[in-house]
């Protein structure tokens, strides 16, 4: 039997109403949060500059996820994610704008189960708004934490009530044409037609 995948759960720093000068601030900011808490090398923030130099960290929707080179990754002490909200928005790279600056510090792979639910959490556009203004830190934090697609509403059924038809059997009463019942009733007779209680009179012979 395969091991069970074990949950990762990073460290989560959150700074709200945070209003950085530029991008290269923000990564510092979020860096000082890492190194404050423990999680990073002071020297892993120097990395994180190096990498947004080279490649844009812009994931869209107004999330940006700055993280540090490879080949630093020694500097990680413990996995956590810082995260800026800027409410007002911070130009990042080539007109895009960020509100929420997500930085990653990770050992291993394991940022691949933070990217994924970084790429699901911008699929919800309704939901990433109020993340943008948002006053309560467990809002970010709840959103930065769910694994898994939230369960579907369940699919509308058509029921239809039951009619009583008879003392032993029922029928649905949404069913299509007339309901049937035990007997048909029978014909109102017109007098004089064939079909009545009142024979016709013979002709009489002249």
């Amino acid at each position: 039997m395969l091991a069970p995948t074990p949950t990762f759960s990073p460290r989560l720093l959150v700074r709200l109403g945070a209003q950085p000068a530029s991008k290269e601030a923000a990564i510092r900011e979020a860096a000082q949060l890492l190194t404050a808490a423990g999680c990073i090398d002071a020297a892993y923030g120097a990395s994180m500059l190096a990498r947004e130099a080279v490649a844009n960290t812009y994931l869209g929707h107004g999330v940006v996820i700055p993280h540090g080179m490879v080949d630093d990754r020694h500097l990680v002490r413990e996995s956590g994610l810082a995260v800026l909200q800027v409410p007002g928005g911070i130009a990042w790279h080539d007109g895009q704008m960020a509100h929420l600056v997500v930085a990653i510090a990770a050992q291993s792979d394991t940022h691949i189960t933070v990217l994924r639910r970084l790429t699901r959490l911008i699929q919800d556009e309704a939901r990433l708004e109020r993340l943008r203004t948002t006053a309560r830190e467990s809002d970010i934090a709840a959103a930065l934490s769910e694994d898994g697609a939230p369960p579907a509403p369940p699919a509308r059924r058509r029921t239809c009530a039951s009619a009583s038809t008879g003392p032993s059997t029922t029928r649905p009463a949404c069913t299509r044409g007339r309901p049937r019942t035990g007997s048909r009733s029978p014909r109102p007779v017109r007098p004089g037609s064939r079909s009545g209680t009142m024979p016709r009179s013979p002709t009489p012979r002249t």
